[in-house]
């Protein structure tokens, strides 16, 4: 398996320099996409007809598909369960997601005029379509009965594994026209993403990336888009938040505030829920605050000049 490491032609986003950025520009206009009434709404991908596909939170608790085009909603009201998503979309408007059974069994779905069709990944027990192209290429998760998690492809018909050999799990998130596919895996101790073309596979690590790499899509050009975290990074918010960090200590671990140490399993905990949401795995749910609590971690010890200005 060949590495590639990210040069000019891999776009890696969110730095928070990038946002500054983004603000400012008086070029980029902002459009908010929420579906009326509802208390959340995400969306997943857009094709070059700026529709839009996503999910959206329903009055039952639920989650319901939606397509937006030209300022319009429309539920996908035919895809089954009362717990479902779309998660792709391509340029002739068919539509691929998931839904949950009231068996609690995921199955992935393909949707085009209103007609739905399930996908289910033969010998599996869940099934997600994550993205489809303009040949019609189907690509998605399956998890199997022995809980491994692989990618797959369905192309006219036929199921093709895609696998990374000896990883823990192996995650496809996109595809273009020229069926080409981006995922991620996991080894022994990192998350890597790769580019999978025409059955060979390509690691991509993204320059200082500290504990994982993820390719979440591409375009036909085979430009790549995704997350990583990395020393850089952190080092920039850093900045931001106008705190002293050292790079030395970064690599060291030591990269959290004094009086707030947790040890490495509630570390790896973290890292590992802030992969599931950025990676739509987990959703990031926000509760109001209804009550005082007790704070768990002592606060910061007074410094010289705080002391000081109370006398």
């Amino acid at each position: 398996m060949a590495t590639l490491h990210l040069r000019s032609a891999l776009i890696f986003v969110f730095l928070l320099s990038s946002f500054s950025h983004l603000q400012a520009s008086p070029d980029l206009i902002f459009t908010t996409i929420n579906v009326p009434g509802a208390p959340c709404t995400s969306a997943s991908k857009i094709n070059a007809r700026d529709q839009i596909v996503g999910g959206y939170c329903a009055a039952n608790g639920g989650s319901l598909s939606f397509l937006w085009d030209k300022g319009d909603f429309v539920t996908l009201s035919a895809v089954p369960g009362s717990r479902n998503q779309a998660l792709g979309i391509n340029d002739q408007g068919q539509i691929v997601g998931e839904y949950v059974d009231d068996q609690e069994i995921s199955h992935g779905y393909f949707w085009e005029n209103g007609i739905v069709s399930v996908i289910d990944v033969p010998g599996a027990i869940h099934s997600v379509a994550t993205d489809i192209n303009e040949r019609g290429q189907i690509v998605g998760v399956f998890i199997d009965s022995s809980g491994m998690t692989g990618g797959f492809l369905l192309d006219g018909g036929v199921f093709s594994l895609i696998e990374v050999s000896g990883a823990a799990f192996t995650r496809v998130t996109g595809i273009n026209s020229r069926g080409q596919i981006v995922g991620f895996y996991q080894d022994a101790q990192l998350v890597h993403g790769f580019l999978w073309d025409s059955g060979i596979i390509t690691n991509i690590d993204a320059p200082g990336a500290f504990s994982f790499t993820t390719t979440e899509d591409l375009n036909a050009e085979s430009h790549i888009v995704g997350f990583y975290d990395g020393i850089k990074l952190l080092s920039e918010i850093a900045e931001c938040l106008n705190v002293k960090i050292e790079q030395l200590s970064i690599l060291e671990g030591n990269y959290i505030p004094q009086g707030w140490l947790d040890d490495e399993w509630e570390q790896r905990l973290v890292r590992r829920s802030l992969l599931d949401v950025l990676t739509s795995r987990r959703p990031l749910v926000f509760r109001p605050e209804t009550a005082a609590h007790n704070n768990p971690y002592p606060p910061p010890p007074a410094t010289k000049q705080n002391n000081e200005s109370k006398q």
